[in-house]
């Protein structure tokens, strides 16, 4: 079971806010991305840049437990989804966590 729980948006300019994250309860990986908000000073949606790193590592964590039976690689899972988002302009910081059922372990990758 997950749940997650996020305030709306008080700005009416980025209703959709500046941060953004996924749960991939096949692939027992969730992520969370906090973008850099000063991009705004510059006229740039900062959370366009969080919200497509969480969309291509929840498509690349999803792709890798389709096609494995090996417990997620968060680094690889940020590696890829960096590169899937490279035309977006913008900055996050962001953390993946991949849980190993069959080991009892986890695995946590960041990026900056």
């Amino acid at each position: 079971m997950a749940a997650v729980a996020m305030a709306a948006a008080q700005n009416q300019e980025n209703p959709l806010g500046e941060d953004a994250h996924f749960i991939c309860h096949d692939a027992q990986t969730i992520g969370v991305a906090d973008s850099v908000g000063g991009w705004a000073r510059k006229g740039v949606d900062a959370g366009e840049y969080a919200r497509g790193l969480m969309d291509h590592a929840k498509k690349t964590a999803t792709d890798i437990t389709r096609s494995s039976t090996a417990a997620v690689d968060p680094r690889k899972v940020l590696n890829e989804a960096y590169a899937n988002n490279a035309g977006v302009q913008g900055s996050s910081t962001a953390c993946i966590l991949s849980l190993d059922k069959e080991r009892g372990t986890r695995r946590l990758g960041t990026f900056m």
